[in-house]
């Protein structure tokens, strides 16, 4: 022990030197790295520039090699394939989609500039082809207009035919999509965040380097080290440099200070077990991890560490205690902290309680801990209901927004971590139940059910009042029911139980699941509510001054951005540029309808994008034209004067010489809803509590002096629907909630009144409320990833005590609860998968066929009006479109003639020619139609490709969804929702119902294996009780009645043994008897005959006699304490015994008894001398007494003196009259109508002959107590 404690010093001694050394030596070392940093901060910039140089060109390098390598790849192929007298382009297409996807695009042109080949968009059109020559064989900077390519180029020559081949990887996306999560990784961005400097990339030869002193610029070249482009980041600053060096060393500095304190509170472990005081253990414990909490806090970590979306404040951070959870990584060790204090409290309680809760205590001690407790209670549900509440409102992360099984990193830490602050609040609240508990009037002793049904009620009672009383209740009542019946459920348990258990920590993480999703659903639901209502806000929210501000803010960005300035000299058309610059304004942002157009010098329109569906109009031209050489902001309104256009223009600058104009229009209408006019895959995601729900899934509707004047959402309002609405009880707010049910589905409305001088206006957002599939979907989500915590969780403890699992799975239970659970989810995952797959088909075919109808509704209408040769084409197409409110794209060949919504392929959003895949099909193929799923920024859409004849022209017209809309009776989506809420409640169920069936089946196979072996151990007085009918009732019967014939027949054998015992024994005593008697009986007899002769002799004769005759008489001594010695019991086998473990063994007899047997010994082990089998009858026989005596709860406890060991069994039966207390140790003394009255007898006999005393300690209406005093072995 004294080696164990030194050495413990001598590595914490050790290892805190180590520590101190290091400490100091950063110290030390700190002020001459920063000096040596100062000193040669030249020789320094120098490297760091080169590095960071090394970097951009090996990033290159690699993008470089790629294409190089793709190249020589298909090379070979390609060419056997042109070498062909007949080209088969199918091939060629074919060869480019298999090399090619959305990071590799490949291009094919033939002698004549003409595109014969290609996986996707084309990166370089045949206009630009001719500029490309030049790079034969080397890699270049290209332009998609919205996106910058590195490509490679190259001529094959093959059967005197020239080929073209373009080979291009994105390198930067020149816009971005707030509601998307990009999938496109911008290279600039991505060196920018590995080398923490801000790198900028201008894709032409001809780019100029920065004259800002600040920032350093150089030539980025290609594989034939020519330039193509430049590289610009920000020159590293010595105040910068030196800050991370102090960053840096504070950083070290500070994990030296936390490693030091762990190692303190590690080492510090053997006196915290030393201290008796539990309590003071807790407090010492709380105390340590709130200052390594706060230790971590205040020195940043791990945020200083890790960077990445578990230290994103955005997906979580609540200002509770100064921040201290402000991201979900620290959230995270807070909430191990809590749990860390709460199971080590846990466990000190459960060991008290199950010693010390039956002893008494004082009334008004007991009744303030009862408040006290319950109070507490009811405050900790209150704290889980705030704390998960945070979790949904002080996050970014919406939980159920979208459907998907496989979490991000950051939403499974997070569902972690309401797991274990849930688990944390259980684990509390049932040591509060339990002290709750303790308290029970006397009356109540003997009627625990009705006690505890009755504590049951009155705290659901005093749970209402609670929430009564608070003007702001957490949760719902019926989450607040579940929470007090599952704690109350799970510390009744806890009460039956001996010890604590693997199933213990199954049912109280499962009750902390259920109950942390329930709160996470109900407070979803309440964010939705609240997104509703800040909709409708903002929808009236917005004025004249915020959106002329819009106007002159986006004017301000666009007058001092470079790339605007750029764009002027390298572009012809700035479409593309002007909708970058549209998706960074607020007009974007808050879904304005706007428009950004671009003017040379000259005023000549050059390109322009519009969120309307408003053409460019004279009067924009005439305003440029107009327009002088600084900022002016003209409003203009209609001819009814509702509605105004801000419209601002600008000048835009370079080296103070004007090279162009803006005009940005925005419109303020007070009856316009935000993104009204944007298709899907523009609309942004919504920050803050309003992207609760998507835009595109609100239904809007505005009322104006009692008559709806416009809606948004597709959704047809009835006229009892409109009654509802314009009659609500608006508060003092004037806003209602009502629900309404419109087309057979439930809808949730918020309404809220606006009155102005002119017109009385209800704005009313509505969503569609959730059925009962989504719902559990939504349950089920999080609740699934709990479950693989959990069960990754035990799988892990079943690893370490693997023989004690397999002996679990080997159990006849488990086996059988398996075998329910196979037979039964095969069917359900067939049917599942065949209800889906059948749902999919349908889908599709009545997709297909909608969008086919569609197509050919176009064709019918083209060919009916292109025989009129006196009409424009572009006027057809266009009035074919809006006749039949169809969008759709013509192409002829492989090139797009018209387009619905042109403008999106004009900036290169969409494509401009047709798909490889669909011209293999139809162009070079023999089908009418080619279905596709395409990809618009990540969003998905399905898209037909009809060929069609129009006027002896074959063309092939292109119908999607994307502008098209097409209802489907279940969409993939909902059908997913549908499938999972209600087969994972199916799989819940058939799990419940297996572990029921199973535990009936094998309920009576363990009580029958467990009366085995109790008669194995020779406890005769076993009998199983089981009311059922059937094979297992005649089994147990059968038992029953072979226990009673085996102790019938041991009764029976004893008896039978003993009478021949005594046969024999009276014979061999009769006949050992005979031998003195016959000589004593001469002896008197010549005694008497020389008495009677009056013999000289008889002196002699007499003193011979006597000794004869003592002399047989000591020989019939000894004959009679032989036959004493065999009518004794049989001898005892002394030895040295562990009496605990002895206690525990007998107790595994009674598993299945349906009492509570309590044990706990004051120490693990207690070694006496006794017999093991008498001992082992004797503690069998006082249980068994107890038992029949009516006893619900067996308390055992066992401690020693310097000399014995005191055993006592205590019971809460029906106890012992006074007038039998003296006679219950007699032998063949009962009060049962059963037994022979002898098993107190031989019990008290056997402890006495051990040298021990067994003696009725106290008896009462309340119970029993037996006292054991043992002797302790030497």
């Amino acid at each position: 022990m004294i080696n164990r404690f030194l050495n413990r010093k001598s590595i914490f001694t050790t290892l805190f030197l180590i520590l101190l050394l290091v400490f100091t030596i950063s110290a030390i070392v700190s002020p001459v790295i920063i000096n040596n940093e100062k000193n040669n901060w030249g020789t320094i910039l120098t490297d760091k520039i080169e590095a960071t140089e090394t970097n951009i060109d090996q990033a290159l390098e690699g993008k470089s090699n790629l294409l190089i390598k793709t190249f020589d790849s298909i090379k070979p192929t390609l060419s056997k394939i042109l070498s062909d007298s007949n080209v088969d382009n199918k091939k060629v297409v074919q060869l480019f989609t298999k090399y090619g996807n959305e990071k590799i695009l490949i291009q094919l042109y033939n002698g004549s500039n003409i595109l014969i080949g290609w996986n996707s968009e084309a990166v370089i059109d045949e206009i630009s082809l001719s500029s490309v020559r030049y790079y034969y064989g080397q890699t270049f900077f290209s332009g998609k207009k919205l996106i910058s390519y590195l490509s490679f180029c190259d001529s094959l020559k093959i059967n005197n035919q020239y080929y073209i081949i373009v080979i291009s990887t994105p390198i930067e996306k020149h816009f971005s999509l707030s509601y998307k999560n990009e999938s496109f990784e911008n290279l600039p961005d991505s060196l920018s965040k590995k080398l923490s400097v801000k790198i900028n990339i201008e894709y032409s030869p001809t780019a100029k380097y920065s004259k800002d002193g600040r920032k350093y610029s150089y030539p980025l070249l290609n594989n034939f080290k020519n330039k193509i482009g430049i590289a610009t980041f920000d020159k590293p600053s010595l105040e910068t440099s030196i800050n991370m060096i102090r960053g840096s060393i504070w950083l070290l500095q500070s994990l030296i200070l936390i490693f030091a304190f762990i190692i303190f509170g590690f080492f510090g472990r053997h006196y915290f077990y030393k201290i008796q005081s539990k309590l003071f253990r807790i407090i010492l414990l709380i105390i340590y991890l709130t200052i390594l909490r706060i230790t971590l806090f205040y020195f940043e970590i791990p945020s200083s560490l890790i960077h990445n979306s578990l230290t994103d404040s955005s997906n979580f951070s609540s200002v509770f205690g100064y921040g201290i959870a402000r991201s979900p990584l620290e959230f995270t060790i807070t909430v191990l902290f809590l749990l860390a204090v709460v199971i080590k409290g846990y466990n000190y309680f459960f060991e008290y309680y199950k010693v010390n809760h039956l002893k008494e205590r004082k009334h008004a001690v007991q009744i303030l801990i009862l408040i006290f407790s319950l109070i507490l209670y009811l405050l900790v549900y209150r704290g889980l209901a705030a704390s998960i509440r945070s979790v949904i409102f002080d996050s970014n992360i919406r939980y159920f927004k979208d459907f998907s099984l496989i979490p991000d990193s950051a939403v499974l830490l997070m569902s972690l971590n309401i797991l274990l602050l849930a688990l944390a609040a259980v684990l509390f609240s049932v040591v509060l139940v339990l002290s709750i508990l303790n308290y029970k009037p006397e009356y109540f002793l003997k009627k625990k059910s009705t006690f505890y049904l009755i504590y049951f009620v009155i705290i659901q009672i005093i749970g209402w009042l609670f929430d009564l009383l608070q003007s702001e209740p957490q949760g719902t009542p019926l989450i607040r029911i579940i929470f007090i019946t599952a704690t109350f459920s799970i510390a009744l348990i806890i009460l039956q139980s001996e010890k604590k258990t693997i199933k213990h920590f199954v049912y109280y993480s499962f009750a902390a699941s259920i109950l942390s999703v329930s709160l996470l659903t109900y407070y979803n639901s309440e964010i939705e509510r609240e997104s509703l209502k800040t909709t409708a806000h903002d929808i009236t929210r917005t004025d004249e001054n915020l959106i002329e501000f819009m106007v002159y803010q986006t004017l301000n960005e666009i007058q001092t951005s470079d790339k605007v300035v750029n764009s002027f000299y390298n572009n012809a058309d700035l479409s593309a540029d002007a909708f970058i610059v549209w998706t960074n304004s607020m007009l974007y942002k808050e879904g304005l309808s706007s428009s950004i157009y671009f003017y040379d010098d000259q005023k000549k329109y050059l390109g322009g994008f519009s969120s309307t569906n408003e053409l460019l109009t004279n009067k924009f031209q005439q305003i440029i034209e107009q327009s002088g050489d600084s900022l002016k902001i003209n409003k203009q309104l209609n001819m009814f004067g509702d509605r105004i256009t801000f419209i601002g223009t600008s000048p835009i600058l370079s080296e103070e010489k004007i090279i162009g104009y803006v005009l940005v229009s925005a419109i303020y209408d007070e009856d316009y809803f935000h993104y009204a006019e944007l298709p899907k895959f523009l609309i942004p995601q919504r920050a803050g509590i309003t992207s609760a729900i998507d835009y595109d899934k609100l239904k809007i509707f505005d009322f104006h002096n009692g008559e709806l004047v416009r809606s948004y959402g597709g959704l047809t309002l009835s006229d009892s629907g409109q009654y509802s609405i314009l009659n609500a009880q608006f508060t003092s707010f004037n806003e209602a909630w009502i629900n309404l049910e419109l087309n057979n589905e439930n809808y949730l409305f918020y309404l809220l009144k606006v009155n102005t001088p002119s017109s009385h206006k209800i704005i009313a957002v509505a969503v569609e409320e959730k059925n009962f599939s989504w719902s559990l979907t939504d349950f089920f989500k999080i609740f699934f990833i709990h479950t693989i915590i959990i069960l990754t969780i035990l799988l892990i403890v079943a690893i370490v005590k693997l023989k004690q699992t397999i002996i679990l799975l080997s159990a006849y239970r488990t086996r059988l609860i398996g075998a329910f659970m196979v037979v039964s989810l095969i069917p359900l995952i067939l049917v599942a998968i065949y209800f889906r797959n059948l749902t999919e088909e349908k889908n599709f075919d009545l997709l297909t066929k909608r969008l086919t109808d569609l197509a050919q509704q176009v064709e019918s209408y083209l060919s009916l009006y292109s025989t009129q040769s006196n009409i424009n084409s572009e006027l057809i197409y266009e009035k074919a479109a809006v006749d039949n409110n169809i969008s759709f794209s013509l192409f002829k060949n492989n090139n797009m003639l018209y387009s619905t919504n042109s403008i999106y392929n004009e900036i290169g959003l969409l494509p401009r020619i047709l798909p490889a895949p669909a011209y293999n099909e139809i162009t070079l193929g023999v089908n009418q139609n080619y279905y596709e799923r395409e990809k618009v920024e990540n969003h998905a859409i399905n898209s037909i490709y009809h060929r069609s004849s129009i006027n002896g022209n074959d063309y092939i017209i292109k119908v999607s969804d994307l502008f098209n809309k097409v209802d489907l009776p279940l969409s993939d989506i909902e059908l997913d929702i549908f499938l999972f809420g209600i087969f994972s409640l199916a799989g819940i169920l058939l799990f419940i119902f297996s572990a029921l069936l199973a535990e009936q089946i094998s309920s009576p196979i363990r009580r029958l294996t467990g009366g085995a072996k109790s008669v194995g151990d020779g406890d005769l007085n076993v009998e199983i009780n089981y009311g059922t009918r059937g094979e297992i009732k005649d089994l147990i019967d059968g038992f029953n009645a072979m226990v009673k014939r085996l102790k019938q027949s041991q009764i029976e054998l004893a008896k039978l043994e003993r009478e021949t015992a005594w046969k024999e024994m009276a014979k061999q005593v009769a006949h050992e008897i005979k031998n003195p008697l016959t000589p004593m009986r001469l002896n008197v007899q010549q005694l008497i005959k020389a008495h009677k002769d009056n013999s000289p002799k008889f002196n002699t004769i007499f003193e011979k006699v006597t000794s004869s005759i003592v002399t047989q008489i000591e020989i019939l001594k000894n004959i009679a304490s032989e036959f004493s010695n065999f009518a004794q019991m049989p001898k005892l086998s002394i030895s040295k015994l562990d009496a605990v473990s002895i206690i525990k063994e007998t107790l595994n007899l009674f598993v299945e008894e349906k009492r509570e047997i309590i044990f706990k010994p004051k120490k693990s082990e207690i070694f006496i001398s006794a017999d093991q089998d008498q001992l082992k009858r004797t503690i069998v026989n006082l249980i068994r007494n107890s038992i029949q005596a009516d006893s619900t709860i067996i308390n055992i406890t066992i401690d020693t003196d310097d000399d014995y060991c005191h055993l006592r069994l205590k019971d809460n039966g029906k106890g012992i009259s006074k007038e039998n207390i003296d006679k219950v140790f007699d032998e063949n003394f009962t009060t049962k109508t059963k037994g022979m009255g002898i098993g107190l007898s031989i019990a008290k006999r056997f402890i006495e002959n051990i040298g021990g005393k067994i003696s009725v300690e106290s008896t009462s209406d309340a119970g029993t107590t037996f006292l054991l005093t043992i002797p302790l072995a030497e």
